[in-house]
């Protein structure tokens, strides 16, 4: 088994607009397709048995359109998070939405959405997960920005104590060392390997691993940055024991998901 927590993808004919706009953001060179159909196919050629989906609305207007689009994707092996926007209208009746048509919690991303995510605005998205026992996905940490700064999400988890978080990219793209002083080791968050291992000084990142625990990190790629087989080899270069690569690349994933392994 293999789970990749962290994977993006598009309607077939808006997929190479979108793929595009990550590479603009980030100022990345992209060459994959960004469609379900390339990323099942990249999937199975590297071994990775289920994928988790991830919306972003970067308009309040695309939330219901996304989510419906990412339910609509779902099957055994795929499962998915929905998007909200601070300036979506009716955030709980849409979070809930989210939950009956099967996805597994929500997912942001404060940096292309323009937003802190200790905006009172978010609050009631925060109180809603808390109360349903879903997992909230933040994109966290970029040193160009402040929107996702480790230090807002050790905020936003003091003040809602029963939230479950997904902190990416190591807890704080580029911002690292944050990432370690302000998150590790709190018991309601994971924190995935997306888009990090081709950055990351290793022994920063074996160090935030035995901070934070190494049975509450997942295994992600951030499809279509990357694929699941380029990121393997980046992974096992941080030479980790057995169970500490059975844990990342597969278990804690099927415990949040709730999958047998």
């Amino acid at each position: 088994m293999l789970i990749d927590f962290h994977t993006h993808v598009y309607p077939e004919k808006i997929a190479q607009k979108g793929v595009q706009y990550i590479g603009d953001f980030y100022d990345l060179p992209m060459s994959e397709k960004g469609t379900l159909v390339h990323l099942k196919s990249v999937a199975k050629a590297s071994g990775t048995t289920h994928v988790v989906l991830l919306g972003v609305a970067v308009k309040p207007e695309v939330v219901e359109s996304i989510n419906r689009f990412t339910a609509s994707m779902l099957d055994a092996s795929t499962f998915g998070f929905g998007t909200i926007h601070p300036d979506y209208q009716n955030k709980k009746e849409e979070i809930l939405h989210c939950l009956d048509m099967g996805l597994i919690g929500i997912k942001i991303h404060p940096d292309m959405q323009a937003f802190n995510i200790d905006d009172p605005r978010m609050f009631e998205v925060y109180e809603v997960l808390s109360e349903k026992g879903a997992p909230i996905m933040m994109h966290i940490g970029d040193d160009r920005y402040d929107y996702s700064h480790p230090k807002r999400l050790a905020k936003i988890m003091d003040q809602f104590p029963k939230l479950k978080v997904i902190g990416a990219h190591f807890g704080g793209y580029r911002q690292w060392e944050e990432a370690l002083i302000h998150l590790c080791g709190r018991p309601n968050l994971w924190l995935d390997t997306s888009s990090s291992l081709q950055f990351i000084d290793l022994e920063l990142a074996r160090k935030i691993i035995k901070a934070h625990g190494y049975e509450h990190f997942l295994f992600g790629t951030d499809y279509p940055i990357t694929d699941q087989t380029e990121e393997l080899k980046r992974f096992a270069l941080l030479e980790l024991n057995e169970t500490e690569e059975k844990a990342i690349l597969y278990e804690n994933a099927a415990k949040l998901l709730g999958i047998e392994y």
